[in-house]
């Protein structure tokens, strides 16, 4: 029928992209369906802009995550936000912030300076100077909290970071991309740390 053979062109279209994208970044990418999959048929078309959202922790996984989605970005039609999930008791005890911690929200003075701490982390990354920043207070997963977010906030395509951990190390210390891949109800790009992501600074 014209709707299989359309879905079939779909998927073949998204397949491609996807592998394109891999090959050139050594990225994986984990398409997710209907929707999801047709926003980035239609991105690849020129016929929408695509929202990408990266995961930050402000680590080295991290970094490669958001220079990829900033690389990304730069390809125009995309809108990129950073999100980074925040525990607030621990963000209360290093920034020495007293009173109660509030259970729905981030007391303004940590939001305040998780945002410069961002600006200057991201400041080798021109495109996340015009990012939107997410900063998302949870008390549980990060993996299922970052997947929330990129609902929330309606994204195309969320862009973690990896450090390629061995399965062992994987099951000891956990993983958050694997969590993201298997929790979020959209695209997934999975970045590993390259070598200029160890570079000193």
């Amino acid at each position: 029928t014209p709707n299989s053979v359309s879905r079939r062109v779909s998927l073949l279209s998204v397949a491609m992209l996807a592998g394109v994208l891999v090959l050139i970044s050594g990225v994986m990418a984990v398409v997710a369906e209907s929707r999801s999959r047709e926003s980035l048929v239609e991105w690849a078309g020129g016929q929408r802009r695509l929202r990408v959202l990266a995961a930050i922790d402000q680590g080295l996984s991290a970094k490669a995550a958001l220079r990829w989605a900033a690389t990304l970005s730069a390809k125009g039609g995309t809108e990129l936000i950073v999100a980074q999930v925040v525990w607030p008791p621990a963000e209360h005890s290093r920034l020495g912030v007293p009173g109660p911690v509030p259970l729905d929200h981030l007391d303004p003075a940590i939001e305040k300076r998780l945002e410069e701490d961002f600006r200057q982390w991201a400041a080798d990354v021109p495109e996340a100077a015009r990012a939107r920043l997410v900063l998302a207070p949870a008390w549980g997963r990060v993996d299922a909290n970052l997947a929330m977010v990129g609902s929330i906030e309606g994204a195309n395509a969320i862009v973690v970071g990896s450090h390629r951990r061995t399965l062992l190390a994987r099951a000891l210390l956990g993983s958050v991309s694997n969590g993201v891949v298997h929790r979020a109800d959209t695209n997934v790009f999975v970045v590993p740390v390259t070598a200029e992501d160890r570079a000193p600074e």
